[in-house]
């Protein structure tokens, strides 16, 4: 499985320019054929962005559904009208998953947050840092009882990993963040883990699925 994410970051204000977010995300569901969600970003990203995000089975597949909209005029119509609320170009990102803990069938409904990490492994770390990635997710998974996703990035930074972790709500997320600053094991792990990264390529943000 892999996931496909657009980032963008809206500007003018909340009103528009999610409305126009959720729109285009309708319209992409009904012409595209798979189900794309929308996450709005709470910390760690800047200010007014959103993502689409839809986990396809391949690469061939997400080469179908980009068929089906650039023969859209309805799609065309839609993307034209964001430009009013897109100054800098969007990013695509494709992850590959390696391991899933506790991976529901069907995406985390409106109303879930979504915490999200990122890093990047240090040259000739690789092996190393995908078998950490493994272990962490599932020992994250056992302690605090959520979902629990470990990606590898096929493109964009070389090597970077990603972490995705589901939440019912901020309140559940705030549990499951508490639990781990209790589990020793867990600091210990990541203390572990710091020679695998390269410095600073560490990253974490929280959204929230609006549509």
């Amino acid at each position: 499985m892999y996931l496909f994410q657009r980032m963008a970051t809206l500007r003018g204000g909340i009103q528009k320019p999610v409305g126009w977010a959720i729109e285009i995300n309708q319209l992409v569901n009904e012409v595209g054929g798979v189900e794309v969600s929308l996450w709005s970003s709470l910390f760690g990203f800047p200010l007014g962005t959103v993502v689409w995000s839809a986990r396809v089975e391949s690469r061939a597949v997400l080469a179908e559904v980009t068929g089906k909209l650039m023969a859209s005029d309805a799609y065309h119509s839609m993307v034209e009208k964001g430009q009013e609320f897109i100054t800098t170009p969007g990013e695509d990102t494709l992850r590959q998953l390696i391991h899933a803990e506790s991976m529901s069938p069907t995406v985390p409904p409106v109303g879930s947050v979504a915490t999200v990490i990122t890093a990047t492994p240090n040259p000739g770390q690789i092996t190393k840092a995908l078998g950490w990635g493994v272990e962490i997710t599932t020992l994250f998974a056992r302690i605090t009882g959520s979902s629990a996703l470990f990606f590898a990035d096929a493109y964009g930074q070389f090597g970077q990993l990603t972490w995705i972790a589901s939440h019912t709500d901020a309140a559940a997320a705030d549990a499951a963040n508490d639990a781990l600053q209790a589990a020793p094991e867990y600091l210990a792990s990541i203390d572990q883990a710091g020679p695998l990264f390269v410095p600073g390529s560490g990253r974490q943000g929280l959204a929230m699925r609006i549509a």
